[in-house]
């Protein structure tokens, strides 16, 4: 998701230094207004990671390895588990400062 979030927070950024380019304070203010949402979604972890691949005992260490060792021997699990795979967006919403007409940034485009 870094890529998805670098050429929006460049936007934003830009906008946002436009518009208060003497205060630095309300510039970061508006900048994570801007951008907390888009970020939290992003950085959003498919329940148990990253603690259930963290393992520190030998046993947990030896499930892990088993467990993907099955996975790693068969596509079709292979396939089944990327069905969960959260979407990637394909459009981020980016703020209107009068760059351009754009009220979002496709990301296929970039």
């Amino acid at each position: 998701m870094g890529t998805t979030l670098a050429q929006p927070g460049a936007y934003n950024l830009a906008g946002v230094i436009s518009t208060h380019p003497q205060s630095v304070d309300r510039t970061v203010e508006q900048y994570n207004a801007l951008m907390r949402a888009i970020v939290d979604e992003a950085q959003k972890l498919p329940w148990g990671i990253p603690y259930l691949l963290h393992r520190e005992t030998w046993w947990g260490i030896w499930l892990i390895y088993l467990i993907f060792g099955a996975i790693s021997r068969s596509a079709g699990l292979i396939k089944a588990l990327f069905k969960f795979q959260r979407p990637v967006p394909d459009e981020v919403k980016v703020g209107d400062f009068g760059f351009g007409a754009w009220e979002s940034m496709r990301i296929d485009e970039i």
